[in-house]
């Protein structure tokens, strides 16, 4: 039991590490691309993000 405690911990860490290398945009496609959604309602999800994104850098170097 330990040892399968211990794998999946480590798995777990594996995961967040990977996570962690990724930009915020690539975690971001890599989660919209597990919704069914339409053409279109992607197009508007990753103008709302990009925007979202934008102010929030300009207000940060503000």
């Amino acid at each position: 039991h330990i040892h399968r405690a211990h794998t999946q911990r480590s798995l777990a860490n594996e995961r967040r590490e990977t996570l962690s290398e990724l930009s915020v945009e690539e975690v971001f496609a890599r989660r919209l691309a597990l919704e069914a959604l339409d053409t279109p309602q992607r197009e508007r999800l990753n103008q709302l993000f990009s925007s979202t994104l934008y102010a929030l850098n300009e207000e940060h170097e503000a």
